[in-house]
């Protein structure tokens, strides 16, 4: 199998040590060979050697480019758009794209650009950090919830021809294996929505207090706060939920990763764009459709756009 991915950072480089036995291409802006990274495993240090191919590339005329099965699309969202400009002129109907992406929006963006292709969209609470620009550290190995997007409720906006969709779920039950903990789900909505809800309240505090997510104890009254404005926004749109399971995922995700730097934190430290839009700016999006007040998300989100600039 033939696999692709889009995205030098922390997750892409984790999903290219997952996909290792598949000897996974890393599709860059240029053709120069990318350096060598570094995964560091317990102790355990797997080198991770590339072959590299131009996303710009003309998969459909070129024959010396290659074919993909899958490309696993692990960018920030505010990099979507571009991505998507680079890779309409390449990638063939057959060729299944799998996002892995905090936030949402950026699925919808490629729906929109790819409505024939079969899309898959998921969430991974994976946590690896960057020890340095070629070196990552995995502190947990979590888990990856992922989905077909035509499956998913409310997504009516996009419904490729699938020929033989059992046949389908047992490529991806395949595909997906190569992860350690993944499960496959029908609806990837509810999934998707708890990641939102747990990166919506641990992203933007640890950003703008610049404070690693255990220190988000010392601040129960805006996680609270900001919690309640994420239920509000959940019972207005309907999505399948529990507050009680949702606030406790929140709550064990800061304890298991309390000595972690966010990587919105990590962004805002280093001056790079945050993913503000695609967090807070989605959920604000949401709540002005149905008139809700959310006095805290909005000043968060607005503290980040003002650090973005």
């Amino acid at each position: 199998m033939k696999v692709g991915i889009i995205g030098q950072g922390a997750i892409g480089s984790l999903f290219a040590y997952y996909y290792r036995h598949e000897s996974p291409t890393l599709l860059v802006k240029g053709l120069s060979k990318a350096p060598k990274k570094l995964l560091t495993l317990e102790g355990i240090q797997v080198d991770l050697d590339f072959q590299t191919m131009k996303v710009t590339q003309a998969n459909n005329s070129d024959d010396s480019t290659e074919h993909f099965d899958a490309i696993i699309i692990a960018v920030k969202g505010y990099q979507m758009e571009t991505l998507i400009t680079q890779l309409i002129p390449w990638v063939p109907v057959n060729t299944r794209l799998v996002l892995i992406q905090n936030g949402m929006g950026g699925a919808q963006l490629l729906a929109k650009a790819f409505p024939r292709n079969r899309i898959y969209t998921g969430t991974t609470t994976d946590a690896v950090y960057g020890i340095d620009e070629f070196t990552y550290k995995i502190t947990s190995m979590g888990k990856l919830d992922i989905g077909p997007l035509w499956l998913m409720s409310s997504c009516e906006w996009y419904t490729p021809k699938i020929i033989d969709a059992i046949k389908e779920k047992m490529w991806a039950e395949a595909f997906f294996s190569c992860h350690p903990n993944y499960e496959y789900h029908e609806d990837i909505a509810p999934a998707l929505f708890t990641k939102l809800g747990i990166n919506a309240v641990i992203n933007p505090l640890t950003a703008t207090l610049q404070i690693r997510n255990g220190q988000l104890c010392e601040h129960p009254d805006q996680v609270k706060t900001l919690k309640i404005e994420i239920f509000k926004v959940y019972s207005a749109i309907n999505v399948s939920y529990s507050q009680k399971a949702l606030s406790k995922a929140i709550d064990d995700v800061i304890a298991a990763t309390s000595n972690n730097w966010s990587s919105m934190q990590q962004d805002v430290e280093h001056h790079r764009p945050t993913e503000n839009e695609t967090v807070l700016g989605y959920l604000l999006s949401l709540a002005k459709q149905y008139e809700l007040k959310t006095p805290l998300m909005k000043k968060l989100y607005m503290q980040l756009k003002e650090l973005d600039q």
